[in-house]
């Protein structure tokens, strides 16, 4: 995971779709540091919570489309469009 500062509209956006609460400008997010998907190269996925312990279970909203996700476990799902974080 890494911190990220929401600085752009876009980011701010995003977050709100997710938690409109915890949605601020210039404050920080989280984003994990995914694998390498076919499906989406390029995949940028930003979350509310900077709590360890909520990371696996957060939603997560993806910084271009606007979709949301929830990280995958690499040994249990086998969705090839699901993001799965580095572990």
């Amino acid at each position: 995971m890494r911190r990220i500062r929401v600085s752009t509209p876009r980011e701010l956006a995003s977050l709100r779709k997710i938690d409109p609460e915890k949605a601020k400008p210039f404050t920080f997010a989280v984003s994990p540091i995914l694998m390498e998907n076919p499906h989406a190269p390029n995949q940028v996925l930003i979350g509310a919570s900077l709590d360890p312990e909520d990371w696996q279970a957060q939603d997560y909203v993806d910084a271009d489309t606007g979709k949301i996700f929830k990280l995958a476990i690499p040994w249990k799902d086998d969705d090839p469009h699901q993001p799965y974080p580095r572990t």
